[in-house]
């Protein structure tokens, strides 16, 4: 008898590892009792299998506008398990709102701890030394699962971007240049163009998947369009913000303005080569306050 079907009455069981997690949609008391009685079935096949379970490691946490309505004190066994307001899952925090502004103060943290290393350790960098330990040192920091948590607001984007001031000035030799001067005598894009880059990235995947096996599970479906890409999307309609800047939500228009040539690419190598020409020439690449303008660079250079 497997997990999966103990947990069957309405939840959504998640197992990664030696980690599950299980889930239900609550609107009503009905769902609050659906959800523990299926964390009983789970304590069930826990004891069947003679596995220990450490419940103080356990947690809940509820998402939505409305997290706080029916926070009812779910337990495993005879033990209530911890409530939390936020929650870590494989690197990411998790926030009631997911707005994910404790996630981008903890990277931004830890990506500031590692500038300094770099600071105390390389008195005198050269543009190439930086590049190297700036990309993988501090920068890693700033884009690790960013699909998932990619700020909408103004304030999470600066944020994020003052790190990369700040980092730029390291190199002695442009240090009193712009930021926009230093980030083109570096070659490195803005934060906010390489999160872009990578949904653009992540869709190639997910649509060149569909078309190798046919049966990927998508969100979002191909829209039947007399212009632009083959692989034009469909825009949903949304009411929130939560929806309207989630990765399927925030990538569609985005997508679109790609063309022909780019999204039919033989593969993710050439997807991201043929990406980055159409897309050098925008003001994004340097200047994080602008926007994507769908024009791109079409030359053939």
């Amino acid at each position: 008898m497997t997990l999966w079907m103990y947990a069957k009455k309405g939840s959504e069981i998640f197992v990664y590892a030696d980690d599950a997690k299980i889930f239900n949609h609550v609107n009503s008391i009905k769902d609050v009792h659906v959800l523990q009685t299926d964390l009983n079935s789970m304590d069930k096949w826990i004891k069947e299998w003679s596995l220990k379970l450490n419940i103080s490691k356990c947690r809940v946490v509820s998402f939505g506008r409305k997290s706080n309505i029916l926070q009812y004190d779910y337990s495993i066994g005879n033990e209530v398990i911890q409530r939390t307001e936020s929650i870590t899952d494989l690197g990411v925090v998790f926030d009631p709102q997911l707005k994910f502004g404790l996630h981008i103060r903890e990277k931004v943290n830890k990506a500031y701890a590692r500038l300094g290393i770099i600071k105390r350790n390389f008195k005198c960098m050269s543009v190439e030394v930086f590049c190297l330990l700036y990309k993988a040192m501090v920068r890693s920091q700033l884009e690790y699962a960013n699909s998932v948590w990619n700020p909408h607001r103004k304030e999470d984007i600066i944020t994020t971007e003052k790190v990369q001031m700040r980092a730029t000035k390291l190199v002695e030799s442009i240090k009193h240049s712009s930021c926009e001067d230093r980030l083109k005598k570096l070659g490195i894009s803005t934060l906010k163009y390489r999160r872009l880059r990578g949904d653009l990235i992540e869709v190639f995947k997910i649509i060149a998947s569909e078309d190798n096996n046919g049966n990927c599970n998508l969100a979002f479906h191909k829209g039947l369009a007399t212009r632009g890409n083959r692989y034009k999307l469909y825009q949903k309609h949304v009411n929130y913000d939560l929806r309207k800047y989630f990765f399927v939500g925030r990538i569609v228009a985005h997508w679109n303005s790609l063309p022909d040539s780019v999204v039919s690419s033989d593969s993710i190598n050439m997807f991201k080569n043929r990406l980055d020409k159409f897309l050098h020439d925008q003001d994004i690449y340097y200047n994080w306050e602008a926007d994507l303008t769908g024009t791109g660079d079409r030359s053939n250079k």
